[in-house]
């Protein structure tokens, strides 16, 4: 059995799939969101950034890559992210109501291997 990296977003739910999407889900309608072409291999790992506005995702297409969380309906607010650790990584981020967060892709580290754990120095710089 693969386990996704997976992220929770207030009510909403990024899992990273062996296509190499990140699919966003709603919890409370179970309902697929947002489709997010991240990779084109299998997504191995995603990690939030310190500060809580940005992850990264590592996958086996031998990319790094860095997103932003953006919210859907143009307007601003706080992210509160809480890190939990069983199998898979797993992060609760609360946003405020109304609000349906994405991510929007930065910028890309190419590497000479498959990408199979991502992390973030607790500077939190990119």
């Amino acid at each position: 059995m693969l386990l996704s990296p997976l992220v929770l977003i207030s009510l909403q739910i990024a899992i990273g799939t062996k296509t190499g999407e990140i699919l966003i889900y709603d919890l409370a309608s179970s309902s697929l969101i947002e489709t997010i072409k991240a990779h084109t291999a299998s997504v191995w790992s995603l990690h939030v950034r310190p500060d809580k506005q940005a992850l990264v995702s590592g996958s086996a297409d031998k990319d790094v890559k860095f997103w932003e969380f953006e919210s859907k309906d143009g307007k601003d607010g706080s992210v509160s992210i809480y890190l939990f650790s069983v199998h898979v990584r797993l992060i609760l981020t609360q946003a405020q109501s109304g609000k349906f967060l994405t991510l929007v892709h930065i910028r890309t580290l190419k590497m000479t291997d498959d990408v199979l754990s991502v992390g973030i120095a607790p500077m939190g710089n990119f």
